[in-house]
């Protein structure tokens, strides 16, 4: 499950920049906890519900295709994973994962600006933290 859900520093930043959507998982105060839902008394919990609560310390935990939808439905931002591990190497790429950002249709993110990454959930995360700078 480690790979669905963003990072406690993700959610953190999300927060601070409005994401207040209902979430399946949450952290209190770092420890990651998955939300069991109760069928008889359903809440959306998002980060507005416990800031109403006075509950601070909790932040709601998004999936990483949550942030990609937000990102996308309320900024007009959208984040491309390349796969390349099994490229041949270019003066440009080089094998592992790239990223870039489109914000309003034009690419504000160049896909060799931040290197290659070993793993698309590390490419995935340091396209979340640009994208979040542009809002």
């Amino acid at each position: 499950m480690e790979h669905v859900f963003v990072s406690y520093e993700i959610a953190k930043k999300l927060k601070q920049k409005g994401f207040d959507e209902p979430c399946l998982a949450y952290y209190l105060d770092k420890k990651f906890i998955f939300f069991v839902l109760n069928i008889f008394e359903p809440i959306e919990l998002t980060n507005s519900f416990y800031k109403e609560k006075t509950i601070s310390v909790i932040t709601t935990t998004p999936t990483y295709q949550q942030v990609i939808d937000w990102l996308f439905e309320k900024h007009n931002i959208w984040i491309t994973i390349e796969n390349h591990q099994h490229s041949e190497p270019t003066n440009n790429l080089m094998r592992g994962f790239y990223f870039y950002i489109e914000q309003d249709g034009h690419c504000v993110v160049g896909r060799t600006e931040f290197g290659s990454f070993e793993s698309q959930y590390n490419a995935l995360e340091e396209a979340i933290e640009q994208a979040l700078k542009l809002i």
